[in-house]
């Protein structure tokens, strides 16, 4: 979501990548889900910028990051363990399903918290690229 949010503003000069820490861990469970996360996404019209499969992080992809974000502390603590990060990396408050006040109860839809999700991420890139000063083409 926050990649294809990011790349639907469309700013100059700025080359956005989203990976997941464990996407391949994780790759049956999450795939099915997609269809619906683009689906809300065509609500916000940024649907066109979603990728179809998640990307695993790679060492390589954060060695040559400007900037590397990570969500929340869950998916720096995952990042530490893992891969080599560099000390100015960037950690929001941003919880995924499941984690902080995103947790299902039983017979809850799993798309609960997807729209909130959005639009804490949306608010937070605004802030991101307002503080940097960037601009769309």
């Amino acid at each position: 979501m926050a990649e294809a949010y990011t790349k639907s503003l469309d700013l100059e000069d700025v080359h956005i990548l989203s990976s997941g820490t464990v996407a391949d861990l994780h790759r049956a469970e999450n795939e099915p889900r997609i269809p619906h996360i683009i689906s809300l996404l065509d609500e916000h019209g940024v649907g066109q910028f979603a990728k179809a499969r998640p990307e695993q992080l790679t060492q390589e992809r954060i060695d040559t990051a400007d900037v590397t974000i990570c969500m929340n502390q869950i998916v720096a603590d995952e990042c530490e363990r893992s891969y080599t990060m560099p000390s100015d990396t960037l950690v929001w408050d941003i919880d995924d399903t499941g984690e902080g006040q995103h947790i299902l109860q039983p017979g809850d839809d799993p798309f609960k918290y997807t729209e909130e999700i959005y639009q804490d991420i949306t608010k937070r890139v605004d802030t991101f690229v307002q503080d940097l000063r960037l601009t769309p083409r």
